[in-house]
């Protein structure tokens, strides 16, 4: 009877460990919404992000807004004088700049780094169907898998139609929010993340939010501000770590969800090694 009554405790504390890991691997910023703010109170903040374990290593560093909309993703990054410039060079011996690019059919690739450390965001968008959540292909003109005759040609189409629209005086200035403005001498360069529109068979539409990112030796996080108006941040944060070299996180609301993987890599002697995830889950 000890021995089964101990055995029952066992498994509740588990249970309550393993609930109260879900609980801090969950933020909904949608809750407890701005009803709770007394008038002139300060927004409070939503933080969350993946670290890496401190290792002997100088990695570049970024900061900037991440915005999201419908069913594109922006991430504009700041540039002060030519330091940032310098400090979103690729890793691996590479000399040119490389940020957000399509990876394969469904995820887009973000990297900053040097010749000794190198950081990388992969960016996916999910919608849920009656199977479960389904990955959501990158627009058929930026997909790798498409010849590069038949993108160029796209491309020059959608250029063509662009300019005969402005022309004829029918483009509308698309809808945007306002980022955080910043003081001082600072420009800013953009990065746009476009998956397909919602169609008969996936029509989940998505939120809107609005943010700002830092990435650097010691990770990726992500700030959002509650109870903003016009419905702008209205969504969850969720973690799942992939393993203990790639951390992820999801923005979600409803049947709509972004993916964003964190990795890192770093030079130890001719080699490239993997940053360890700092406590994974």
């Amino acid at each position: 009877m000890l021995l089964r009554s101990t055995i029952l405790a066992c498994l509740a504390w588990f249970i309550m460990q393993a609930t109260d890991a879900r609980q801090l691997n969950r933020i909904d910023l949608a809750a407890d919404d701005t009803a709770s703010l007394l008038p002139g109170a300060a927004t409070p903040e939503a933080f969350a992000g993946i670290g890496f374990d401190r290792v002997d290593v100088v990695c570049p560093e970024e900061h900037g807004t991440i915005e999201i909309r419908g069913r594109q993703i922006f991430l504009t990054r700041l540039l002060s004088g030519g330091r940032a410039i310098l400090s979103t060079q690729p890793g691996k011996g590479a000399t040119s700049l490389r940020h957000g690019v399509p990876f394969d059919d469904q995820t887009y690739r973000y990297q900053i780094g040097d010749d000794q450390c190198e950081l990388t965001l992969g960016v996916r968008l999910q919608v849920h169907v009656d199977e479960g959540w389904m990955l959501v292909g990158l627009p058929y003109w930026s997909r790798p898998s498409v010849p590069k005759e038949e993108r160029a040609a796209l491309l020059k189409g959608m250029v063509e139609l662009r300019q005969q629209r402005r022309e004829n005086g029918k483009m509308e200035a698309p809808q945007r929010f306002l980022a955080p403005q910043m003081l001082g001498d600072v420009r800013a360069a953009q990065d746009a993340f476009f998956f397909e529109e919602p169609s008969s068979s996936i029509p989940a539409e998505c939120f809107p939010a609005v943010g700002t990112y830092e990435i650097g030796r010691d990770g990726a996080f992500f700030t959002f501000l509650r109870g903003l108006p016009g419905g702008l941040n209205r969504f969850a944060i969720e973690r799942n770590d992939v393993n203990s070299y790639e951390g992820r996180v999801y923005f979600g609301q409803d049947g709509c969800r972004f993916q964003i993987t964190v990795s890192g890599s770093r030079k130890s002697g001719p080699e490239w090694v993997p940053l360890l995830i700092e406590n994974p889950i």
